[in-house]
């Protein structure tokens, strides 16, 4: 579960087993000492936690006790996720933000006569919202219990909670009417776009329902923006504008132009890293910061991209870092991550993380973006510079030079092909070509033997590597390495 939905629980002991299912789903192998310290649960309390979890789920999963601790492990995934989802169903905070979201705005007093607390347990309840919805610059009101603050902020949060949040039987999806409706409409024109977005259809229908939903209760977004105007005339815009009569009958509701075109600029500012032309022109439309080029060109200045597609990379960062210094000025509440990918991005990429936050440190004025939510910026920059660099690190020609029987030699070579393969290029020279001016001659990056007497006879004068006559995994290790030492 998430961390933003933890923190509207209200159950303590719920909150614990959420906690533990959410680090034995991690880490399966686990003691309650180390899971103890992460907690800060008593052991003892643990030890009957786990033993109510295992009765709890029964036989769709197995938790099982060994010498070296604990064993957890799914055995029917559905019907685990349909239990865990159950757990959530007493919480009162999910039914009041259910009942915000869906409108149905009632008093505190009455809400709390309606779910059957005192007044005193219910202001109790509702004070522990305060500090998640700080984050979001949101406060919970009484009269009637509401969130009250930037309409923009309410978005994201409902966003973040209900989208990116885990299923539970809380959870609001937006009725599948609106994904007929747009198949119907637009069939003819999907996947047609002059700017495109990185946005799915599942989280483009969930947008497109909290439009509706907050223009049907008078919620309006508020936009300050000079090239309005041109907006409107974009051919992705109209498209999207052209579902406004449509979404009007069927949902008895009026939507103003400027929600389309707040809907439209929240699509646009989700750039993607295969969309090479969709990006130059987003770029071109909607950069209005004239040294984001050069800030790009200076991250991908560095020796260790020769042999890249440079331009290639500056055109698709230059797209992402105009995207979110557009979003800055627009709607800075929108750059911000939820926890946990914030903290993955940290600990998974920390050398990365922390090179890319003095980068944009330095060129942070240049680049529009100001300290609001900058931390969750780099975050993001991170994990969009690592997939760039993923998806077009040069491919590399690797010659194998094996021994051993044809049957060993063919699979060697195979597992050549499945490890690496897919992001390399692999040769084997027949018997008659294998000859050190051959070798030399052929455009390799890397010669991979597992016979020790190639190293002098051949004198080889490209980079190689010696491994095992039958290779370790240590050694597949030792050479993907190898051809992604320059990789993050």
């Amino acid at each position: 579960m998430r961390q933003l939905q933890l923190d509207f629980m209200v159950n303590s002991m719920s909150i614990r087993w959420m906690q533990i299912l959410n680090n034995i789903e991690k880490e399966p192998n686990f003691t309650l000492v180390a899971l103890s310290e992460r907690l800060s649960v008593s052991q003892r309390t643990l030890g009957k936690d786990i033993n109510s979890i295992r009765e709890y789920f029964g036989e769709h999963i197995i938790l099982s006790a060994k010498q070296t601790g604990y064993r957890f492990e799914e055995v029917n995934h559905d019907c685990y996720m349909d239990q865990k989802a159950d757990l959530v169903k007493p919480e009162i905070l999910f039914a009041v933000i259910g009942q915000i979201f869906r409108g149905e705005l009632k008093p505190f007093q009455e809400l709390a006569l309606e779910y059957n607390y005192g007044e005193s347990s219910f202001r109790r309840f509702l004070l522990r919202a305060e500090k998640p919805l700080k984050a979001y610059d949101l406060k919970l009101s009484l009269n009637p219990v509401t969130l009250v603050g930037d309409e923009e902020n309410i978005r994201k949060f409902f966003y973040d909670f209900y989208y990116l949040g885990e299923y539970t039987t809380h959870t609001i999806q937006p009725p599948k009417i609106i994904h007929s409706l747009i198949l119907e409409n637009l069939s003819d024109y999907l996947g047609d776009y002059e700017v495109g977005t990185g946005v799915s259809a599942t989280e483009f229908y969930f947008l497109v329902y909290l439009m509706i939903n907050r223009v049907q209760q008078g919620k309006l977004v508020t936009l300050i923006l000079k090239k309005k105007q041109r907006i409107t005339k974009e051919k992705d815009f109209i498209l999207l504008y052209s579902l406004r009569d449509v979404l009007a009958n069927a949902f008895n509701v009026n939507i103003p132009k400027d929600e389309f075109i707040w809907l439209y600029l929240i699509l646009v500012t989700q750039r993607t890293i295969n969309q090479i032309e969709q990006e130059r022109h987003f770029y071109s439309l909607f950069n209005q910061w004239p040294s984001i080029k050069s800030v790009a060109w200076k991250y991908f200045s560095n020796s260790q991209f020769e042999g890249w597609d440079r331009k290639l990379l500056i055109d698709l960062l230059s797209s992402f870092l105009a995207s979110k210094s557009l979003t800055y000025t627009l709607h800075p509440i929108w750059n911000k991550q939820l926890a946990e990918e914030r903290d993955q991005a940290i600990v998974n990429h920390s050398e990365a993380y922390q090179t890319n936050r003095q980068f944009l440190r330095q060129h942070q004025k240049v680049l529009g973006l100001g300290d609001q939510f900058f931390d969750d910026v780099v975050v993001e920059f991170t994990l969009f510079t690592n997939l760039l660099l993923g998806t077009y690190y040069p491919k590399k020609s690797v010659l194998f030079l094996l021994a051993g029987n044809s049957i060993v030699v063919q699979t060697l070579y195979q597992q050549a092909k499945q490890r690496i393969g897919h992001i390399h290029r692999i040769q084997l020279l027949p018997l008659q070509e294998l000859t050190s001016d051959r070798i030399d001659a052929e455009e390799i990056d890397l010669v991979v033997t597992n016979y020790r007497p190639y190293l002098w006879e051949y004198l080889f004068k490209k980079d190689y590597l010696l491994v095992n006559t039958i290779p370790s995994e240590n050694d597949w290790t030792r050479i993907t390495n190898q051809l992604n030492q320059h990789l993050y």
